[in-house]
């Protein structure tokens, strides 16, 4: 049994289960953003033609963003410290900013994103924070658990 443990495909089936728990996780920390900021969010919800109603589909573009960076960030490298867990979840919030920004220029054209431009700056100023702040507690767990993180220790 623990040959399997040590074994290639089980170390990708874990990295890939990662990956899919972080874009789970940072889409549970957008959502809980979203429903925090309210009216604010419905507001632009309903300027990105999203139904007020369902705001929290502005947090829906970090599941996949948040898998695809803890991934490349993360897992891949096997960089298993805080501070790349941190980097993971700035980055996420980053691509979700910069997905509605994409999406709103092509709704309502580029140079609404210009003028706007202060809110883009008001996202970003509330979401990297919290996007950094929340990529450490998934480390933590990682490491934790431990079945990602190679173990160096020698006292088995």
């Amino acid at each position: 049994m623990d040959s399997d443990r040590t074994s290639s495909p089980p170390a990708r089936r874990s990295s890939t289960v990662w990956s899919l728990c972080a874009g789970g996780y940072a889409f549970g920390c957008a959502a809980a953003l979203v429903s925090v900021l309210g009216t604010p969010v419905e507001t632009v919800a309903t300027v990105l033609t999203l139904p007020s109603d369902s705001a929290v589909l502005v947090a829906a573009p970090a599941t996949p963003f948040g898998a695809v960076v803890w991934w490349a960030l993360v897992e891949r490298r096997r960089a298993h410290s805080y501070l790349a867990g941190g980097a993971a979840g700035l980055v996420t919030a980053l691509l979700t900013v910069a997905f509605w920004s994409v999406w709103a220029a092509a709704v309502w054209g580029p140079r609404l994103v210009w003028v706007a431009g202060i809110l883009v700056g008001a996202a970003l100023a509330v979401s990297l924070p919290v996007g950094a702040a929340a990529g450490v507690p998934l480390m933590v767990v990682c490491r934790w658990v431990g079945s990602s993180v190679p173990t160096t220790t020698t006292d088995d």
